[in-house]
């Protein structure tokens, strides 16, 4: 018998791991369309994003629970269930291969770092309710590279475990007791809609913190300092422009607030793993 240690979701963070046999899928289920787990449950951990259908999970001896789009669901190691697709009033449109997406999977092994397999407790259970733009398109992000047969195992997992923060960390400002996620949120949604010419010193005045505050908030919330974390917001935007078709480095680095094609250049590789020609010749080996 495997042993398998069980941590609590929001422990996540305090705990080392790492991931093995990452799986994602663009999913496109019809309406009414149902599926069960095997015998003994779920043979990975995984999470799932409603988008263009609801989900009703049936977890055995337990109530049903149900995902409407923008929703995720944690879908733990062991757990049994069956669940089933149905149509919904407010989908979020994604389209993949010219098709509706109903929902975003992802699913992996985590290990501690004594190479012990871990899951989370619990059954099958909403982590986040609400349309969440930023972890959207994420998730999308993560299910087109890992599609990409370019794409090395650590660029991928790198990229799960940041998810896998932001979604720990966004679940947390949920829980009882927690007021403090608003200003985060506004800032977080101020960088995404003037990230060609956002700077600390305007988060500052926004947020009416000291510097080393928000320096702390940042670290806390998002694991980077909030130069590092603009940075993050810029290069994941690059990458959205190299998928729309636009390949010149030069025209991709201005869009993205760059005064130095170099510099995003060596930032690029610094986050992606790859550079920016490399990423381009990944995304059209993955379209011929």
């Amino acid at each position: 018998m495997v042993f398998i240690k069980t941590i609590e979701f929001e422990k996540l963070r305090d705990n080392g791991y790492f991931l093995k046999n990452i799986v994602t899928d663009f999913q496109f289920w019809r309406n009414s369309s149902c599926w069960s787990t095997p015998v003994g449950g779920r043979i990975n951990t995984a999470f799932l994003m409603a988008l263009s259908r609801n989900v009703i999970y049936r977890p055995k001896g337990m109530d049903s629970v149900c995902v409407f789009p923008g929703d995720i669901i944690l879908l733990p190691k062991g757990s049994e269930y069956e669940c089933s697709f149905h149509k919904c009033d407010d989908p979020i449109e994604l389209r993949h291969l010219g098709y509706p997406v109903g929902c975003l999977f992802l699913g992996f092994d985590l290990y501690d770092e004594d190479f012990e397999n871990i899951t989370f407790s619990g059954a099958p259970r909403v982590i986040l309710s609400g349309r969440n733009s930023e972890l959207v398109h994420r998730l999308e992000q993560i299910c087109k590279l890992s599609a990409r047969a370019e794409c090395t195992p650590g660029v991928l997992s790198g990229e799960v475990s940041i998810f896998l923060s932001q979604l720990c960390t966004k679940y947390l400002m949920t829980l009882p007791g927690n007021n403090s996620s608003s200003v985060m949120d506004k800032i977080s949604a101020y960088i995404y809609e003037n990230f060609t010419d956002v700077n600390v010193s305007k988060l500052i005045e926004m947020s009416d913190m000291s510097a080393s505050t928000l320096r702390r908030r940042f670290l806390s919330r998002y694991g980077r300092s909030p130069v590092a974390y603009i940075n993050y917001v810029k290069i994941e935007k690059a990458k959205s422009l190299f998928e729309s078709g636009i390949e010149k480095i030069k025209d991709v680095s201005a869009l993205c607030g760059f005064e130095d094609e170099f510099y995003f250049s060596r930032l690029f590789v610094k986050l992606v793993g790859i550079s920016p020609s490399a990423y381009v010749r990944m995304i059209k080996n993955s379209n011929k």
